[in-house]
């Protein structure tokens, strides 16, 4: 069980130094959109769809990377009302 806690631990990671850089690509996705569509008059689909799916994907993935990290946002009133055990179960 260690063993297997590791390897997703080293997964999360790896994506989540990975996907940290894909926030750029995302902006500049975003910022072509924008300007092809107010500047020149040409919008496209196939930009905004694209970073619609970039952004799910980090934010699944993104998740993981923060809650290994502690850094996950939570309901404190909920969360610092329970008990420690009830608090490593939503951990």
């Amino acid at each position: 069980m260690s063993r297997f806690l590791k390897v997703i631990d080293s997964i999360s990671n790896w994506s989540g130094e990975f996907l940290k850089y894909a926030v750029f690509l995302m902006i500049a996705m975003l910022c072509y959109e924008v300007l092809l569509r107010y500047v020149f008059d040409a919008p496209t689909i196939w930009a905004h769809e694209t970073t619609k799916h970039l952004y799910g994907m980090y934010s699944v993935l993104m998740g993981a990377y923060c809650l290994r990290y502690g850094q996950h946002i939570r309901i404190d009133v909920i969360y610092g009302a329970m008990p420690k055990r009830g608090q490593a179960i939503f951990d």
